[in-house]
């Protein structure tokens, strides 16, 4: 098997180095996608896994750059590896293609993007160099973006060639500097953009391509017209509006492309311009440059207020780099804009196609073809990743013979087609769109519910100290429905929160909470330091310091302290109320394992102890129902070989109770869904530590896996169809309308295997007591969520519980955005107000702990925030350590 893949290897070696240019060849079609209806041709796992073993060296950041490459190029061996199966693919020739024309702005685009990389010389590239060669200088009117875009690739390839080769090229640069010239006003007043209803963003982007052509220029040795230069920069630096910056008009409405593309143009412009000699520059351009850096970091700081949704990603990560710019505040500019090349990285790296997709080519003015925008916003993020339009030093590739990146190349294109579907996957549901749309209702209806002082309680009057627990459910709710951290609203109750300590009440309750917000509010920085990707103990140790440093000490203390003070709630039976309780129950220890985790995410050096005790306090009190029939054990988060191995061992469903085991009379199959759903979240984020940390035996994992799989067969084989026929089931008032006599109907009957009437009867609550505070329907149906998510859990009694789950809930989202029972109108008061909402809103967005061991996660599981999308494998490792289950390890 391993002479199958060499062979496939240096196959794909030849075709992506051996191709000749000969006069008479003609361009080559457009390569399609294989048909659907085509049969695949088996791929052997053995190749696979070959391939991921190959891949696993790679860095994340040249394994983002290989993805983008990879769809730029298309090569040829990949049209044979993927019939019948489904893949995105470039929407121009290969780059392999034979033809003896000009190069199309589009071509040229994507020609940069690769030289950029630092990829050797082939034959292929030199088919392109002899294309460019007989591209003419584009002819200019009013835009200046394909002289920007000529010039850009004329100066990566006379990198590349022997100075008998250049002397077109040098001769085409010289012309185009010239033509660019001519266009004297593309950047003033007298520009066809400027108008009096405002100024149009592409006399922006005329802006930053005049910086591009005249940097260009410089780096050819080429004259550039610094008065020109200078001239067109005062104009940019005198449509600067305070407040807004350069926007295209003064009292500008929110609009991404007239507001942040073009002030993110303008500030490119003018960190280009600085890049360049400043001696060749005079006293009041120079101090236009320096001014200009100012007013930039107080755009940057306004804008994630201003579009809560906006990512620095792809071209805009591009423009942040040309202007070398940050947030006003920012403590570290260079960190700040590497963690928005590390995101374009992340979309890089999704396989096929880079998952880049914003309106960002068109403000640059690259929309030659319906092509050029998916090109440009490949090529772009791939320049991003290599450092940026005028970078120092060599490609990333550059080391990288062409052999071995032919071999990468292939094994990527392995891996995905061993995956890919027949067919394209569908796009956004319907059910998608209304999901986004419900979570946007559920922001504006918290925003709403805010009090002044940043708070969300309607109890601080009525109790000196209720704790903020509840507080704190609702900023990480709002957090989630996409409020930004800087915005007011989150300042607001961070600065409530900071006034009152961040008391509490229910202390386990609430801690849990507030170290799952507090994971949330800091998410920018754990994905900075590289937590969320680490792949072994040391990995996260290394990530875990870097971290420390850039979380405010306070913070990292008070986490220290609070899975401390969790620590201390248990009783040595699991988790009670607060440090010194007696008793214990499995909801106050599901959130004291989720505080847990989230204190190990925020830096904190949680003792391992922690997720021993619990790993074995959940595997002991597993309850099997003797009910139910015994099922294959079916372990999703391990690797499809494992699957077949599995199938083989028999287990007994079962879950766990309120108060840790819980007692069945053997008639009913059923178990405690809420219990259960948190047992299986706390017990998969214990086992998932102690396999990162190596002390895990595999026949302790095999144990606990068990309990696993088990409740989940439970609730499996109970068929939870959960919502479908709530509302006809049981009537819910509104307290409003007149009330009219009621006429007693006798309970339906329920036969034992009738689950789905056990609980929605269960869930449904008509009380205000209970109804969506720390009980009840939404809070069950959290923990249900959660513990599915984290296991990789897809359908349940064969549907997909989450179209379920979600569908119920948008059915009884309340017009003003929350979720409340109806009878509650009126008289809704307390927690209850926004607690339920908060539970639903965190259910939508499938909020869970990602998982860090690879040996657990399976091909479902959720992607970790800021991880490329690559290669996993799921193998135990080679040599694991002591496990939680055996006593005394």
């Amino acid at each position: 098997m391993q002479r199958t893949l060499i062979l496939l290897a240096l196959l794909c070696a030849a075709c992506f180095a051996g191709l000749a240019v000969r006069a008479d060849d003609k361009p080559a079609p457009k390569a399609e996608p294989p048909k659907a209806g085509s049969k695949p041709a088996p791929i052997d796992p053995a190749e696979v896994k070959l391939a991921e073993e190959l891949l696993k060296p790679v860095k994340n950041d040249e394994f983002a750059v290989l993805c983008g490459l990879r769809y730029l190029l298309s090569p040829s061996f990949e049209d044979e590896l993927f019939t019948g199966r489904w893949r995105p693919v470039c929407p121009i020739d290969s780059f392999e293609a034979l033809g003896d024309g000009p190069l199309g702005q589009t071509e040229q685009l994507r020609l940069w993007a690769v030289l950029e990389t630092g990829m050797a010389r082939n034959d292929a590239m030199n088919a392109q160099f002899a294309r460019l060669i007989k591209t003419p200088p584009p002819e200019l009117q009013q835009e200046l973006a394909p002289a920007g875009v000529f010039m850009l690739t004329l100066r990566a390839a006379l990198a590349r060639l022997t100075m008998a080769e250049a002397a077109k090229l040098m001769e085409n640069a010289r012309l185009t500097v010239a033509a660019a010239k001519r266009v004297s006003n593309a950047c003033t007043a007298q520009s066809k953009w400027v108008t009096n209803e405002g100024v149009a963003p592409q006399w922006f982007a005329n802006h930053f391509w005049r910086a591009v052509i005249n940097r260009c220029a410089l780096d050819l040795g080429l004259a550039v017209d610094f008065k020109l230069w200078g001239r067109d920069l005062d104009f940019l630096h005198r449509a600067h509006v305070d407040g807004k910056g350069w926007t295209c008009k003064r009292n500008q409405p929110p609009d991404v492309g007239e507001d942040v593309h073009a002030n993110l143009l303008a500030m490119a412009a003018f960190g280009l311009a600085s890049g360049a000699p400043p001696a060749q520059f005079g006293k009041g351009d120079l101090r236009t440059l320096e001014q200009a850096q100012k007013r930039a970091a107080m755009v940057l700081a306004r804008v994630p207020r201003d579009y809560t949704d906006f990512v620095f990603v792809g071209g805009r990560a591009l423009m942040l780099q040309a202007a070398q710019a940050a947030p006003e505040g920012e403590k570290d500019p260079a960190g700040w804009r590497k963690e928005c090349v590390m995101l374009t990285q992340s979309h890089l790296g999704t396989g096929s196609a880079p998952a880049l997709s914003t309106d960002f080519p068109a403000a640059l003015g690259l929309n030659e073809d319906g092509a050029m925008a998916d090109v440009a916003e490949a090529a772009l993020g791939l320049v991003c990743a290599c450092g940026g339009l005028f970078r120092a030093g060599a490609g990333v590739l550059e080391k990288r013979e062409l052999s071995q990146l032919a071999r990468l190349l292939h094994a990527l294109a392995t891996i995905e087609a061993s995956k890919a579907p027949p067919t394209p996957p569908p796009g956004p549901t319907e059910l998608d769109k209304r999901v986004e749309i419900a979570l946007e209702n559920c922001r504006q209806h918290l925003l709403l519910l805010q009090n002044p002082d940043g708070s969300f309680s309607s109890l601080n009057k009525l109790n000196k100290h209720p704790g903020t627990g509840p507080d704190c459910l609702a900023l990480w709710a709002l957090m989630h429905c996409g409020e930004s951290r800087n915005s007011k609203a989150v300042q607001r109750c961070m600065n409530f929160l900071d006034g009152q300590q961040f008391g509490v009440n229910y202390s386990t309750y609430e801690i849990g909470l507030q170290l799952c917000m507090l994971e949330k509010y800091f998410e920018p920085e754990i994905v900075a330091s590289g937590m969320y990707l680490a792949e072994t103990f040391e990995e996260r140790e290394v990530a875990r310091k870097k971290l420390r440093e850039a979380i405010p000490q306070r913070f990292n203390t008070f986490v220290d302290n609070s899975w401390k003070r969790l620590d201390e709630a248990f009783d040595g039976n699991g988790y009670g109320y607060g440090p010194g309780a007696t008793g214990f129950d499995n909801s106050n220890s599901q959130f004291a394992m989720l505080g847990m985790r989230a204190a190990v995410a925020l830096g904190s050096e949680v003792k391992v102890e922690v997720f021993v005790r619990e790993a074995k306090r959940l595997f002991n009190t597993f309850s099997p129902v003797n009910a139910f029939d015994m099922v294959p054990l079916e372990r999703h988060w391990k690797s499809r070989e494992q699957s077949e191995t599995d199938a083989r061992i028999m287990i007994r469903p079962g879950g766990w109770g309120y108060g840790g085991v819980f007692s069945s009379d053997g008639k009913y199959k059923a178990v405690p869904h809420g219990c259960s759903g948190g047992a299986l979240c706390g017990l998969a984020i214990a086992i998932d530590e102690l396999a990162l940390r190596k002390m895990l035996k595999p026949e302790d994992e095999l144990a606990a896996d068990k309990c696993l799989a088990g409740g989940i067969a439970a609730l499996n084989h109970c068929e939870v169809r959960l919502y479908g026929l709530a509302n006809e089931r049981i009537k819910i008032e509104d307290d409003r309308a007149p009330k009219a006599k009621k006429e007693k109907r006798p309970a339906p009957k329920r036969n034992a295997d009738d689950f789905e009437g056990m609980f929605i009867d269960a869930l449904v609550e008509r009380t205000n007591s209970t109804c969506g505070s720390g009980r009840g329907m939404y809070y069950d149906l959290w923990a249900l969520e959660r513990g599915f998510v984290i296991c990789g859990v897809k359908t349940v009694g064969g549907a997909d519980w989450y179209e379920q789950i979600a569908t119920y809930l948008l059915s009884c989202q309340m017009p003003d955005g929350s979720w409340r029972p109806k009878n509650l109108v009126g008289i809704y008061s307390g927690t209850n107000v926004y607690i339920g909402t908060a539970w639903a809103a965190l259910i939508l967005k499938r909020v869970a702990p990602p998982t860090w061991s690879p040996q657990r996660r399976g091909p479902q599981a959720p992607p970790r925030p800021g991880k490329p999308v690559r290669p996993e494998t799921s193998e135990p490792d080679p040599k694991p350590k002591e496990g939680p289950v055996t006593p005394g390890k």
